[in-house]
């Protein structure tokens, strides 16, 4: 759908039984977004503790989070996220890392994930949280498009 990360969501979307409407098709065939081309290249400074870079340092192609790492699920659940693949989905209190540079996301990382402006002013609200909490500004404006296209500017013809 447009989304740098790999994000599943459920959504029900109704009408009033007076609409005769077809069944909606939401079929997205959008290129994949991999970190690749989000992440910055100018913040790569070495943020990690001395165990989580040793476990850094230690990964493995196939390793997915610093557990995979360690081979034991002691609190290491954090991701490492590879240049060429898409983030999977952002949540509200995970860690994500980038396999090529010893570093945690940065806000901007996160926003570009979750599609909303790097500027976007987030009050008092973590970004990382409020996006890990909200349906990605691009997947909305897909879905809704995708209404318009199929309902709506079918009823305003007729």
């Amino acid at each position: 759908m447009g989304v740098p990360q790999k994000r599943e969501r459920v959504f029900f979307i109704g009408h009033k039984k007076e609409f005769v409407l077809p069944k909606l098709k939401m079929e997205f065939n959008e290129k994949a977004v991999t970190f690749s081309e989000i992440i910055n290249h100018l913040k790569s400074k070495n943020d990690l503790t001395d165990v989580q870079f040793d476990l850094w340092k230690r990964q493995k192609p196939t390793d997915k989070t610093l557990a995979d790492v360690r081979m034991a699920a002691n609190g290491f659940t954090d991701y490492l996220i590879d240049k060429n693949e898409v983030c999977p989905t952002i949540t509200s209190g995970g860690k994500f890392l980038s396999k090529q540079y010893p570093r945690w996301f940065i806000s901007e990382e996160f926003c570009q994930c979750g599609t909303y402006p790097i500027d976007y002013n987030f009050k008092t609200i973590e970004p990382q949280y409020l996006i890990g909490m909200s349906v990605p500004p691009v997947m909305t404006a897909q879905i809704a498009n995708q209404i318009k296209i199929q309902w709506l500017d079918k009823i305003n013809t007729k």
